[in-house]
Order: structure tokens, then C-alpha cells, then sequence
């Protein structure tokens, strides 16, 4: 198996004092491009998946697939809360200045989970599978950012705190500058199999923050997703709120980029 890549090669691999590598993945291409990139370096890899209790089986499959490929231990984490219980909890669905599923879901956990290895485990990297052409937004966001380099987590995402670098937590964005074809041409077929069913994100099926064209396609993809359509349903009626939004400025929201990680 070829784990290195011919865009981000061994001989130009920045020197990587730390024993230990967490990728956090969410079954998505550029998390496992990531994963696939740190697993080549040699050291110490660990995986991190934030469970929303809303994905698809493909997904759930893929996570327990790449754990075996690459031969590492992925965590699972999940603090309790599922898409459902946060939309009841908030009355409303998410949408693009609602990202709360995100914040509660995939932010916060990672943050203790962070804080807690480092305090077992001391020093280590955390390899975001984070491109600069996913949009405008993020080309502009990360412009000075280089993949060779350790950015502190406060100066990646104002989320996160401070004193995650003073216990030695540093991150490290070796894909900013791939494009799409790069990832999937590095992954050669291995990406999780909604992808070759047409879904350009991978996490929550279907991301509740994204267009209604991406909902309706996911919950008419298979039984699973008209299952889904149901709990909608009944979260409709339970909050008075509607996912789809067709007339609304979140229309062609593209979703949560930070849950296709």
C-alpha cells in the first residue's frame, strides 16, 4: 500500500518533532487524505470522529474501514447529544448564522478531547483536512496559512483556547492548498462510497445547515435517508420550524464545512 503522497512527498514532509499525530475525521475525503498523509510520516497516529448520532451506515462503515486500513485507533466521541435533541433544544434548524449543531456537536467536544489527551499524553500535532479553494470564504480565511507549518489553535479557529498551546497542542493544515482532484486522486478510490453516489460533503445525512437541493437529494438517496425525512418530520412538528427553506437566503447554503472535515 502507497501511503505517500506525490503532492506532499517524504523528502518535503517538514520536520515533525512531536511523538504523536490526531487527525480528526468525519468519513469525509480530506480528513482521510490527512489521516492517509500522517499514517506515511511514521509516527504515532491517532483518528478522532465526533458521532452526531446523524450519519449515514456508509459513513459509520467507512470509519470502521479506515481504522483497519491504516491500522490506527480511531476515538469515537459523542457527549450525549444528537442533531435531534439540539434542534428541539433550540426550537429551529440550523442554517448559516445558526451553526449551533456545530458548536455543540463537533467544537466543544473536540476541545476537551483535546485538552484531556494532552493532559494524559503531553505534546502533539492535530492535522486538519482544511482547503483553501472549498470557497471563497476560506480562501480569503486561510490565505497566509502553509500546510508545512504548525499554526496554534486560537490563531486557526478563535474557538478554541489559548492554553491549548501552552500544553504543546499545535495544528497543522497539510492539504490547505490541494484541490478536489488532488484529494481524490491521492485516495485512489478508498473515499467513502457516498461520494461516487454523487454527495460532495461527507457528515451529518443530510447536513440540516445545507441548500434544500442537497437535503432532497440525500433524503431520497435510500431508505436511510427517507428515515431521515421522517425524524424532519416530526422535529417540523414538534418545533414549528422547516428544514427545507426554499425561499430563504440559506437556499444555496452549502452547509457546515467544518463538519465535512
Amino acid at each position: 500500500m502507497n501511503i505517500q503522497s506525490t503532492l506532499f512527498p517524504p523528502d518535503s514532509l517538514p520536520e515533525i518533532k512531536a511523538d504523536l499525530i490526531i487527525v480528526p475525521v468525519s468519513g469525509g475525503k480530506d480528513s482521510q487524505a490527512c489521516l492517509k498523509l500522517a499514517v506515511g510520516t511514521g509516527k504515532k497516529v491517532v483518528g478522532m470522529f465526533n458521532d452526531t448520532r446523524f450519519e449515514h451506515p456508509d459513513t459509520y462503515a467507512h470509519i470502521n474501514k479506515m481504522e483497519q486500513f491504516y491500522g490506527i485507533k480511531i476515538h469515537r466521541i459523542n457527549e450525549g447529544s444528537s442533531v435531534e435533541i439540539e434542534i428541539e433544544r433550540w426550537g429551529r434548524f440550523p442554517g448559516m448564522q445558526h451553526r449551533f449543531c456545530t458548536k455543540n456537536l463537533k467544537i466543544r467536544p473536540s476541545k476537551r478531547f483535546y485538552k484531556e489527551f494532552a493532559e494524559n499524553n503531553g505534546a502533539f500535532e492535530v492535522w486538519m483536512g482544511v482547503r483553501k479553494d472549498e470557497s471563497a470564504a476560506r480562501k480569503k480565511r486561510y490565505a497566509g496559512f502553509i500546510g508545512s507549518e504548525l499554526v496554534a489553535p486560537n490563531d486557526f479557529m478563535s474557538e478554541y483556547p489559548k492554553y491549548l498551546e501552552k500544553m504543546g497542542v499545535m495544528f497543522r493544515l497539510p492539504i490547505i492548498d490541494w484541490s478536489v482532484d488532488d484529494v481524490f486522486e491521492y485516495l485512489d478510490g478508498e473515499e467513502n462510497p457516498l461520494y461516487s453516489a454523487g454527495f460532495n460533503r461527507v457528515g451529518c445525512f443530510p447536513c440540516l445547515a445545507a441548500g434544500d437541493d442537497q437535503m432532497i437529494k440525500a433524503f431520497n438517496h435510500d431508505d436511510f435517508g427517507r428515515k431521515q425525512w421522517e425524524i424532519v418530520q416530526e422535529l417540523q412538528d414538534k418545533t414549528g420550524a422547516f428544514a427545507l427553506r426554499r425561499d430563504s437566503k440559506d437556499a444555496k447554503n452549502p452547509g457546515c464545512s467544518i463538519c465535512s472535515i
